[in-house]
């Protein structure tokens, strides 16, 4: 091989090549960026941040495409396209297009979700896989089939966190050798048909009034209850009351009869120590008989006699005695 052919060659070699990469003799990487690096085609390393040295024409960047449909924004889908020499290894969001999954009970959802990774190993994102992108968004829909389909309806509306880190869990056992690194899976819609949407609600809507008649129910056995419980409690006041003032009522009644009969018993015996045989009999059968006479002769035809005429006879000297002693 002559000379004409080495340059020939060369330049052939150069015009394959960026020029202004080719000329390039330091790369500055910036923070949380790197550049995968090959030597006449082959990887020679990863420039990490900061100022990289290289060595012009010989060691080129190695340019990634990377081409994937995600959701767009209105709930559509979008293509993107990229072409890269620099690898960011920061945290990226790819959203899954909408899905039409089967649930264990056989109804028909729509799911979208948001896949959250970052690149580790520029190199297994470059060398390991095609499209990591691409790879990644096939990867999540399979799985998000699997998950779902496991599941019942209930439990897919019911069990969004527990699906999140299953499906984590599983997406980065799956993209370890691709270099990435899932930190996040979030199902942003969980969409079921119109139709289980209108039985859901009137299922919700039974259960609410089952809710509020069982509500309404236990607040009219609870008022019945205290209302019972109101009027027994006044009963026994009321009973208590009553007693209590019949006890009293029969205590003053006693205290009385008691103080009235010493009262009696004290005056009998003034009289009887003013009496000349002490014996207040006498003045007692008198008493009673000049108390009853009135009555008694009201009647004209009434005959008055007296059992002991001797109390009666007695009656002016027991009288003149007692008038005496007061004097």
């Amino acid at each position: 091989m002559n000379k004409n052919h080495l340059k020939f060659m060369l330049f052939l070699y150069v015009a394959s090549l960026n020029s202004m990469d080719a000329l390039k003799f330091f790369y500055i990487v910036r923070q949380r960026q790197h550049i995968v690096l090959e030597r006449l085609g082959k990887f020679h390393k990863v420039l990490n941040p900061g100022l990289n040295f290289k060595i012009p024409f010989v060691d080129t960047p190695r340019t990634v495409y990377w081409s994937f449909t995600a959701a767009s924004p209105d709930g559509g889908s979008v293509s993107y396209n990229k072409s890269l020499k620099r690898i960011d290894t920061r945290e990226t969001v790819v959203a899954l297009p909408e899905e039409q999954i089967i649930t264990q009970d056989n109804v028909q959802m729509a799911i979208n979700a948001l896949i959250y990774f970052r690149i580790e190993d520029p190199y297994k994102a470059i060398y390991g896989v095609d499209n990591l992108p691409k790879a990644v968004l096939g990867v999540a829909q399979t799985t998000l089939r699997n998950e779902i389909g496991a599941l019942t309806l209930d439990a897919t509306l019911t069990s969004r966190d527990k699906i999140n880190g299953n499906l984590r869990k599983i997406l980065a056992k799956e993209t370890e050798s691709w270099g990435a690194e899932i930190t996040r899976v979030e199902l942003k819609e969980v969409n079921p048909p119109k139709d289980i949407l209108r039985a859901m609600e009137r299922q919700m809507s039974a259960e609410r009034n089952r809710r509020a008649d069982i509500i309404n129910a236990e607040g009219a056995k609870t008022a019945a209850i205290l209302k019972a419980e109101g009027e027994k409690q006044s009963a026994i006041t009321s009973a208590e009351g009553a007693a209590q003032a019949r006890i009293l009522e029969a205590k003053s009644k006693k205290e009385a009869s008691e103080l009235e009969g010493e009262g009696f018993k004290n005056s009998l015996s003034m009289i009887a120590s003013s009496l000349p045989n002490g014996d207040p009999a006498d003045f007692l059968i008198a008493q009673r008989y000049i108390e009853m006479f009135p009555e008694a002769t009201k009647n004209p035809g009434t005959v008055l006699l007296s059992h002991d005429l001797s109390a009666v006879a007695n009656l002016g000297t027991t009288l003149k005695s007692l008038i005496k002693d007061k004097k």
